[in-house]
């Protein structure tokens, strides 16, 4: 009774899943392949709805930091460092579904996919006359692109299962990079760029996944 419940869990023709970027979990434990500089998918959490030979999904993920560093004696003529990171991406899709035994579905599909970092350094200090001077370096990116991927899941149970995706990522980029000087405003710079790159990221991310 058990093997055919699973069975048709893994094959039922509607569903709702939940899916959760668990690669950083698992990398405290396993040497999962992430700890070499490799891409790590950004898409903390994930909702995928199948309706019969069809599904969609998305996926979110946000991250971010600000860190301060001050002259230890609070000398206002010593320099202060600050910085703040900012990144969060988007995708949605279109799924297909193939079955390939009890345990393992093989799912593939398109994604367009949204992307947006901000890094911001600066400076802030007293220059010769007492006068507060702020110096600050700015990197925006904006990503969009088109990502077919192949999703592997091996199920535990009705509910709870296990997934990996290759992802073939075509995505076009435009950076711009700002100097910026409180002091010297006539030395402020302003560079854009733009770039088209074509990568493939391997199955190196893991998910944990809910059905309902």
């Amino acid at each position: 009774m058990k093997i055919q419940s699973l069975a048709q869990s893994a094959t039922d023709s509607s569903f709702s899943e939940i899916g959760l970027n668990a690669t950083a979990f698992v990398n405290q434990y396993l040497d999962f392949g992430s700890g070499n500089g490799e891409f790590v998918s950004p898409y903390i959490i994930t909702y995928e709805r199948r309706f019969g030979k069809v599904g969609v999904r998305i996926g979110l993920g946000m991250d971010g930091d600000r860190s301060e560093a001050k002259p230890e004696n609070g000398d206002p003529n010593q320099p202060s460092l600050f910085t703040s990171n900012f990144e969060s991406n988007v995708r949605t899709g279109v799924v297909f579904y193939k079955n390939i035994s009890r345990r393992w579905d093989l799912k593939y599909g398109a994604d367009v996919i949204f992307g947006m970092n901000k890094n911001k350094s600066w400076t802030e200090v007293n220059n010769l006359f007492g006068e507060p001077v702020k110096n600050t370096t700015t990197f925006r990116s904006a990503q969009i692109g088109l990502t077919p991927f192949v999703f592997i899941q091996f199920h535990l149970s009705e509910k709870f299962s296990l997934g990996t995706e290759m992802l073939f990522n075509v995505i076009g980029s435009e950076d711009v990079t700002k100097q910026e000087s409180t002091e010297f405003p006539e030395f402020n710079s302003r560079q854009e760029t733009t770039r088209l790159s074509y990568n493939t990221t391997p199955p190196i991310a893991l998910f944990f996944i809910f059905r309902y």
